[in-house]
C-alpha cells in the first residue's frame, strides 16, 4: 500500500466517522474497529474498496451486561423513508408494494445528489464496484451457466428487473431530479 493510498484510507474514515457522529451513528472503539473491505490486492488502490465495521473482541459472553456495538439513529439510516424526494414519489405513484425498487432508487437519488446528499460521507465509504452477482454479468459470461437452473433464474430476475426499472425505479428517480 502506498503512502497516497494510506493518506487516502485516513481522510475516507475521518469523513465516515465525521459523516457518523454528525448524524447520530454512535460506536464504541473498544468493541468494533474500521477496516478496510478485501485484501491489498495487485494494482487495486483503497478508493475501489470499501470500508467495514468488525469486531474486536468476542462479546458473545457478556449476555449479564449488555455491550452496546453501535447505536443507529433512525434518520442516519438511508432508507425511502428518509429520502423525502423519493418518499413523496413513491406515495404519488402507489408503488408501496414495489420496495426493493423505491430503495434502489433512493440509493440512487442520493449517489446523483453527490457531495449535496447528507449520505454522501456513508456512501463514499462504499466499494467502488458492486459484488460480481451474475444478474449483472455481461452476456459472454453468463456462457458458463449454460445448461444450468441459475442460468434461468438469472434471466427471469432479468426480465423481472428490467420491467421494475421501466415501471418503478426510473419513473421515480426522473421524477424526483426534476
Amino acid at each position: 500500500e502506498s503512502e497516497d493510498d494510506a493518506e487516502l484510507w485516513e481522510r475516507r474514515v475521518e469523513r465516515l466517522c465525521g459523516w457518523m457522529k454528525k448524524n447520530g451513528v454512535e460506536y464504541d472503539d473498544t468493541t468494533v474497529e474500521m477496516q478496510m473491505e478485501g485484501g491489498v490486492e495487485a494494482g487495486e488502490s483503497c478508493i475501489q474498496r470499501g470500508i467495514k465495521v468488525v469486531g474486536t473482541r468476542d462479546v458473545s459472553a457478556s449476555f449479564d451486561e449488555p455491550v452496546l456495538l453501535a447505536r443507529v439513529a433512525k434518520s442516519a439510516c438511508l432508507s425511502v423513508k428518509n429520502v423525502r424526494a423519493v418518499a413523496e414519489r413513491v406515495e404519488k405513484f402507489g408503488l408501496e408494494e414495489q420496495q426493493e425498487a423505491s430503495l434502489a432508487t433512493a440509493i440512487a437519488h442520493e449517489m446523483l445528489l453527490g457531495e449535496a446528499s447528507m449520505w454522501h460521507d456513508y456512501l463514499e465509504s462504499l466499494p467502488a464496484e458492486g459484488e460480481p452477482v451474475p444478474l449483472l454479468w455481461p452476456e459472454e459470461l453468463l456462457e458458463v451457466l449454460k445448461g444450468t437452473d441459475i442460468l434461468n433464474r438469472v434471466m427471469e430476475d432479468r426480465k423481472m428487473a428490467a420491467a421494475v426499472w421501466e415501471q418503478a425505479a426510473y419513473p421515480l428517480l426522473v421524477d424526483a431530479l426534476g
